[in-house]
């Protein structure tokens, strides 16, 4: 995977669109913070540094739930 940056403008709770370079995201960050509702706030530009991935383990098991055994 390829190192990416990301905006978050304050008082937002998530951000939209991956930038390849810093300067795109630094780019990214002027162009939003023009918008009418964003002027006067700030925002934080965020650098991927790791990516995780989780295995995938099938079958998925099942147990029975409040099954009285006889």
């Amino acid at each position: 995977m390829e190192k990416f940056w990301m905006v978050l403008v304050d008082g937002t709770e998530f951000c939209r669109v991956r930038h390849s370079s810093l300067e795109d995201a630094k780019a990214e960050v002027e162009r939003l913070l023009l918008l009418p509702g964003n002027q006067g706030k700030g925002a934080t530009i965020l650098e991927a540094v790791e990516y995780g991935k989780a295995p995938v383990i099938l079958p998925v098991e099942f147990e029975p739930i409040g099954c009285v055994k006889a």
